[in-house]
């Protein structure tokens, strides 16, 4: 979409009143109030005008609103509905017009957005369906009438009324709702927020690296997954395995070409096109020797915390420039060779008595990678415990 033009959807909530499976609420005050939220969250995008029905005619022609969105111009008729059907399902479902590639793009964006933010299982199957296979091949009134005057038609069934765990998570979950019809609706039509920079998106094989939304949980590294929960981040980079989505999402592989996670791009960054990562940073000054407990991704109550404090406190590991200690990420042969340089460097100059070195385990992790599990093995050097050997 170019930034003058402008993109113009009407919103149509229900407007038939099904009752919920919970006392008090039904389907056309619940839409209503939805579609008042989705358009101000829509507002919040540049190059977009939203526009609410008017109309409320009892007719089930629906030709009243289609003529109306058409006389507004309207580019894309959105009717926003919830589901019943035996009282025990769960998810969203989108129906699009055949016809348009376009109805057919927004309506899986919304269905796919909506199903990823649900907190409970979706078991409603095919939740993308074509709108005019109903009512032998006369198709939905919402799809073909907005269709027929030149609008781009999605029904979009939020989720189901008829189901007791559904219901609530309609009627206590509007605001994540909107949103999540918004960004979908946003990342399908090319929309932008005002006043952000336009996302990084990148193409299959760029090499990439998790850099935001990252915490450390019992001494991993955890990133954000794309659309709810996290996933672990094992390596330092990881291969783009198709381009990103207009929405940012991107999937990323591993070495081996196995799929690891599909994450958000802005978490993202690429990489050199020779595909390093960043050296170990250079030894600290007298004085601002890293310890276990400086390094965030390294957990107090780790099995190997104490030894990393150990040859932080000797200079021998320093970390990475961003701070980190990384202790999952395999060690490559050159930082191995430097270690031990540095370890007999100390030793040469008595800095590590022969009796404390029989102590010292060396944390240096060579980890052999197997597709369903890691296995870490410390490796030590000579001269250090062997005794000890731990398997996480």
């Amino acid at each position: 979409m170019s930034k003058t033009s402008t993109v113009k959807i009407y919103l149509a909530p229900a407007n038939h009143y099904n009752a919920y499976c919970i006392s008090g609420y039904d389907e056309k005050t619940q839409c209503e109030k939805l579609s008042g939220l989705v358009q101000r969250e829509l507002e919040a995008y540049e190059g977009v005008s939203v526009y609410a029905a008017t109309v409320f005619s009892e007719s089930r022609d629906y030709k009243g609103r289609p003529e109306e969105a058409a006389a507004l111009g309207a580019d894309y008729y959105l009717a926003l509905h919830d589901n019943a059907y035996d009282g025990a399902h769960c998810g969203a479902q989108a129906f699009y017009h055949p016809d348009s590639p376009r109805s057919k793009a927004l309506a899986t964006a919304l269905a796919e957005r909506l199903n990823a933010v649900c907190t409970l299982p979706v078991t409603f199957p095919n939740p993308v369906r074509d709108g005019m296979q109903a009512f032998d091949g006369a198709g939905y009134g919402e799809i073909r009438e907005p269709y027929r005057r030149g609008v781009i038609p999605v029904i979009l069934e939020v989720n189901f009324h008829d189901y007791e765990p559904s219901a609530r998570w309609l009627v206590g979950t509007q605001p994540q709702q909107a949103k999540a019809i918004a960004e979908a609706a946003a990342a399908a039509l090319g929309l932008q927020k005002k006043g952000e920079t336009a996302m990084t998106l990148y193409k299959a094989g760029d090499t990439v690296r998790p850099v935001r939304n990252i915490t450390v949980e019992n001494g991993k590294k955890r990133g954000r997954l794309f659309g709810g929960g996290s996933w672990t981040i094992y390596g330092d980079s990881y291969t783009v395995r198709q381009d990103s989505r207009a929405d940012g999402r991107t999937v990323l592989a591993d070495e081996n070409g196995d799929t690891v996670a599909a994450v958000y791009a802005d978490d993202l960054e690429r990489v050199g096109a020779e595909g390093t990562v960043p050296e170990p940073a250079p030894e600290t000054g007298e004085g601002d020797t890293p310890s276990a407990q400086s390094f965030p991704d390294v957990s107090g109550s780790a099995w190997y915390a104490g030894a990393v404090s150990a040859l932080a406190a000797q200079g021998i590991l320093n970390g990475y420039p961003d701070g980190t200690f990384r202790p999952d990420r395999p060690a490559s042969r050159a930082e191995v060779a430097v270690l031990l340089t540095r370890v007999l460097e100390l030793k040469g100059e008595d800095k590590i008595p022969d009796k404390q070195c029989l102590t010292y385990q060396v944390s240096v992790l060579f980890i052999f990678r197997f597709r369903k599990y890691r296995l870490f093995q410390p490796f030590c050097f000579i001269g250090f415990n062997i005794s000890e050997y731990k398997y996480i």
